[in-house]
């Protein structure tokens, strides 16, 4: 690897973490301002409009086809949101924030 290549991995790791970080920092954001009591679709629709406020690119409810025991589905669940189609984002409500791979927003 030259340092060219290093250079690139590291600004990719900034970048995700910067990335993780407006997520998560949105994702309090409407945890605290909204509170916990509201429907599932709800906490999404905030959050994506929240996110592409901050010039995220977001997509809402995202087939992701699966394959089991030999046999291909199309839709085996929808992801809520994916943001900048690198960071998978699950909402959970009302359960408490947990952040690693996905997010929970309660």
């Amino acid at each position: 690897m030259n340092s060219e290549d290093s250079r690139e991995g590291a600004k990719a790791r900034r970048n995700i973490e910067e990335l993780s970080a407006l997520v998560v920092e949105n994702a309090y954001r409407l945890h605290v301002e909204a509170g916990p009591g509201l429907l599932e679709s709800v906490y999404e629709v905030v959050l994506a409009r929240m996110l592409e406020v901050e010039g995220l690119a977001v997509l809402r409810q995202v087939p992701v086809p699966i394959r089991l025991m030999g046999l291909n589905f199309d839709e085996g669940f929808r992801m809520d949101l994916l943001v900048l189609l690198c960071y998978r984002i699950a909402l959970l409500s009302p359960s408490p924030c947990n952040v690693f791979g996905t997010l929970a927003v309660a």
